[in-house]
């Protein structure tokens, strides 16, 4: 496995914790995803930019709904 897959696989295990120390989401999340504001584009809905936190099938994700983006934690 290739070190930014590790590096990806690790992040996503500490992805709630990642989003807060980043300071990109409240303090709590919604139906297991956080939903802060796109922090790389002038963003002003939230709920278009979604991370999907601990717990969720798809954690360590995320989409931008409004431009069709997606990465994983790493990303």
């Amino acid at each position: 496995m290739s070190d930014a897959a590790t590096a990806a696989r690790e992040c996503a295990r500490r992805i709630d914790a990642l989003v807060l120390w980043l300071g990109l989401a409240p303090a709590r999340k919604e139906q297991g995803c956080f939903k802060p504001l796109n922090p790389t584009r002038a963003d002003r809905r939230p709920g278009s930019f979604v991370i999907y936190g601990a717990g969720h099938a798809k954690a360590g994700g995320w989409v931008d709904f409004a431009t069709g983006d997606k990465g994983d934690a790493f990303d």
